[in-house]
C-alpha cells in the first residue's frame, strides 16, 4: 500500500478517498511490521515484551470496528474477506508470543551452600 497506493486504494475494503490516505495507513503497516520483525530478531524479550500485546490488541480493535462497520464492506466483498482473515491472524499472532513467554515453566536455580 505504500508503495503501490493506486492498486492498495483499487483492492482496500472500503473507500479510502485518495492515494494519500491508502499511504498513510501503508506506512503504519509497514512501520509495524518492521517492528515485528525487528523485535522477534533480539535475542532477548527484555523491553520488547509489551509489542506483541499491543499489536494484538490493535488488530482486535480494528477486527472489533470492522464487524461493527461491516456495510462499508459491502462493495469488495472478496477483499472484505481477506482483510477479516488477515486481522485474525494479526491478533492471533500478537498474543501467542507473549501468553507463551508469560506462562512458560521458569527453573529455580539451584542453591548452593
Amino acid at each position: 500500500m505504500f508503495f503501490l497506493p493506486n492498486i492498495g486504494l483499487v483492492r482496500w475494503p472500503w473507500n479510502l478517498g485518495n492515494t494519500v490516505n491508502v499511504q498513510l495507513l501503508g506506512a503504519v503497516f509497514l512501520g509495524v511490521s518492521l517492528s515485528a520483525l525487528w523485535s522477534w530478531r533480539q535475542p532477548s524479550w527484555y523491553g520488547y515484551d509489551l509489542f506483541y500485546p499491543a499489536a494484538g490488541t490493535f488488530a482486535t480493535a480494528a477486527l472489533l470496528a470492522s464487524f461493527i462497520h461491516w456495510n462499508l464492506f459491502a462493495d469488495r466483498p472478496i477483499t472484505s474477506w481477506i482483510f477479516v482473515a488477515a486481522y485474525i491472524l494479526g491478533a492471533v499472532l500478537g498474543y501467542y508470543p507473549y501468553l507463551l513467554y508469560s506462562f512458560r515453566k521458569y527453573e529455580r536455580p539451584l542453591v548452593t551452600r
